[in-house]
């Protein structure tokens, strides 16, 4: 079986050569092996995650702390970075976190990260992202996470709260602060009978940057962002 391995690998990357499906698959499974750490094998590719993640939380830690504003966009893969950085930003007081939004599509994180990986990715931990706190004059302190999905993504999905089994949103609307927003695929409804199949958009990041409600919630929150900075950028 080990003879195997370099035959294999070979015709898998032929194959992904010719192929954009099995490119695309491959893509995926690479970028989720090399997310996590590991030690167990010195030719092992290097986690991307162990830089990644902290550069980002970083980055944002040192604008926020210098009275900036911070949004951060995330799609696909990108998207479970941007939570992971998340993740870290929970120790800021309450008006950092007012100055701080996220903006995910194409998010992976339930269906295939809550599925493959309870241990580090749960119910719980989405919960505690979606949660908004309150300030101390009555306000919402933040920080904002939107998360934009549609029913033909293959990759990306809904967030929400809950487990797994819980009903999926299907409204159109940008939640008030933190939650999920549905982008309607294909992206209209008019068929006739003999037609040829609707174009869908999928996961690709330009069929969600070019839908009208998603870069209206983009240029909301700069706005919004924007009077909230006290910084000199």
């Amino acid at each position: 079986m080990l003879t195997l391995i370099p035959v294999a690998s070979v015709l898998l990357v032929r194959q992904a050569i010719r192929s954009p499906g099995t490119r695309r698959l491959v893509a995926v499974a690479w970028d989720i092996a090399t997310f996590w750490p590991r030690a167990f094998h010195p030719l092992a590719p290097p986690s991307y995650g162990e830089r990644a993640v902290p550069e980002l939380h970083l980055r944002a830690r040192h604008l926020l702390d210098g009275g900036n504003s911070v949004l951060m966009l995330g799609h696909s893969q990108g998207a479970v970075l941007v939570t992971a950085a998340l993740a870290r930003l929970h120790d800021l007081p309450a008006q950092a976190r007012r100055r701080l939004a996220v903006v995910t599509y194409g998010n992976p994180l339930r269906r295939l990260y809550m599925r493959w990986f309870p241990g580090y990715v749960n119910p719980e931990l989405v919960a505690d992202l979606l949660a908004a706190d309150d300030a101390d004059d009555g306000g919402t302190a933040g920080p904002r996470l939107v998360n934009f999905f549609r029913h033909t993504d293959p990759i990306g999905s809904w967030l929400g709260h809950g487990s797994t089994a819980g009903p999926v949103p299907d409204s159109t609307d940008v939640p008030a602060w933190n939650g999920d927003c549905w982008l309607p695929d294909p992206p209209t409804d008019l068929y006739r009978p003999g037609n040829s199949p609707p174009y869908t958009r999928g996961h690709a990041n330009e069929g969600y940057v070019r839908q009208s409600t998603f870069t209206d919630h983009v240029d909301d929150e700069v706005r919004r962002l924007s009077g909230l900075a006290r910084g000199p950028g």
